[in-house]
């Protein structure tokens, strides 16, 4: 009986402390799931969860899982830094992963900023995300390059920004290169300017010096501080640009391509086989510059200008040789019609890049930062403005011009005073927009618009003042005379 007693009562006994120590010690039991995965253990001390996609002797294709914050990407990985990989490893999450994702859903708590939920302080706990203002975390400083190059994309706005990227003191710039021009005409009063000989044929935005300047810029007054190119998307002069870069990614559906307009408006610019083919040799050399400043190959260079030539690829190590007659292991470029163009994976394929990121967490993740934190400088606002502004001054200038034909065209008879005085006027607001922004000048210059032409027409306007104003007639008739268009002041 009395044994029945102890019995009983150490069964009592059992069953009050699993009550209380079972919900305690469950954190520590895995759950299986009956799933399998990939581990990767990179020689920086990193542990990648996920799924091997594909590898060669060189490199892994990783479908890389952040479990706490369920992210997959895909990255390409360097076999030399890898030191282990397991396969098919049996998946079981800790109880206490699986309260964490729960909390995800969770309202924010009173200790814990109201613009934060428990998503985002999760994040700011693990790598390749956006963390806190933590100042021990490095600092990155995302500068963007968007838009139209020469105009969107100008050394005068990134000289205003380099004062303040010295202070902030960033541990890596991100240039975020993201345009693809197609270029547009915006004006038509062609005929006024071929009578100053002032009229060029439309050529595109084709300042190397400009690119050039801003290139050196950017290397040698911010030299201390680390730099990578991160390529949205580049068709066009963009591409030169971005390739001045040794650091350098691009996003999984960028394009680099377009650099064959250098050599397709030289070709139509000059006829003379002689001089066409040296102009050719200077165009060509200015733009492999800027490879040079990348350390890329020149003869990736060549063959993204110059459509006569082929690309080939040869493997030698981890090294590749090219060849521009299409001899290889690889054609790169077998058309003697079009020059080479590189997509996201070819062009890490064949190590153009470093790799290819989708975000710039993937970006940091890839660069190996497991935490960092986004320096809010005034940049990113400052370029919107610089943008928005410039372009409503260019529509400011072309609405000039417009009213300067109109009012030319009414300057006959009693009013021809009043509408020379006008037009006058028209030009001055032009070349004051010229003026105040460098962007506009160049996009009016591929027009045709110089400031030299501008300048000419208001003196012209002016002598016909003068004359009119001396009792004189000008040479067009009464009221008229100059190139100014004809006719009545209409409705």
């Amino acid at each position: 009986m009395k044994n029945r007693v102890c019995l009983s009562l150490c069964v009592i006994l059992m069953a009050l402390l699993s009550s209380v120590i079972t919900p305690q010690s469950s954190l520590a039991v895995p759950i299986p799931t009956g799933d399998t995965e990939d581990i990767l253990y990179m020689a920086d001390g990193r542990i990648l969860h996920g799924q091997i996609l594909s590898e060669n002797d060189l490199e892994v294709v990783f479908e890389y899982t952040h479990k706490a914050l369920g992210i997959t990407t895909k990255l390409t990985l360097q076999k030399e830094n890898v030191s282990k990989m397991d396969r098919n490893v049996a998946v079981a999450v800790e109880a206490e992963d699986v309260a964490e994702e729960e909390a995800f859903e969770r309202e924010p708590d009173e200790n814990f900023p109201k613009d934060q939920t428990y998503l985002h302080k999760l994040k700011n706990q693990y790598g390749a995300s956006l963390a806190h203002e933590d100042p021990s975390l490095p600092g990155v400083y995302v500068i963007p390059m968007r838009g139209q190059m020469g105009t969107d994309v100008h050394i005068e706005f990134y000289k205003k920004t380099m004062d303040e990227i010295r202070r902030l003191k960033p541990d890596l710039l991100v240039f975020e290169l993201d345009c693809s021009d197609a270029y547009e005409g915006i004006l038509m009063i062609k005929d006024e300017l071929e009578a100053l000989d002032e009229w060029e044929e439309e050529t595109g935005i084709m300042d190397l010096e400009q690119y050039r300047d801003m290139v050196n810029m950017f290397h040698d007054e911010l030299r201390d501080i680390p730099q990578v190119m991160w390529v949205k998307d580049s068709v066009g002069i963009s591409s030169v640009v971005a390739l001045a870069w040794k650091d350098f990614y691009m996003h999984p559906d960028a394009r680099l391509d377009g650099i064959g307009q250098i050599y397709l408006r030289v070709v139509a610019q000059f006829a003379d086989p002689q001089v066409r083919a040296k102009m050719i040799a200077a165009w060509t050399a200015t733009a492999n510059s800027f490879l040079e400043y990348g350390q890329h190959p020149l003869a990736i260079g060549n063959a993204m200008m110059n459509p006569n030539l082929l690309l080939g690829a040869t493997w030698k190590g981890r090294d590749v040789i090219w060849s521009l007659d299409g001899t290889g292991q690889y054609i790169v470029d077998g058309s003697d019609k079009e020059t080479t163009s590189f997509t996201a994976k070819t062009a890490e394929d064949f190590c153009l890049t470093n790799g290819t990121a989708e975000s710039l967490d993937d970006l940091m993740l890839l660069k190996g930062y497991r935490e960092y934190r986004l320096i809010q400088g005034s940049v990113e606002k400052e370029f919107t403005r610089y943008v928005k502004s410039w372009r409503q001054s260019l529509d400011t200038a072309v609405n000039s011009m417009n009213d300067y034909t109109k009012h030319m065209s009414w300057a006959t008879g009693e009013d021809t005073l009043k509408y020379l005085g006008r037009a006058k006027s028209d030009l001055k607001r032009v070349l004051s927009a010229m003026k105040r922004y460098d962007a506009v000048r160049v996009r009016l210059e591929q027009e045709g618009l110089s400031t030299l032409a501008l300048t000419v027409l208001v003196e012209r306007i002016n002598e016909r003042i003068r004359a009119l104003r001396r009792g004189e007639r000008g040479s067009g008739g009464t009221g008229g005379g100059g190139n100014a268009p004809r006719g009545g002041r209409g409705g």
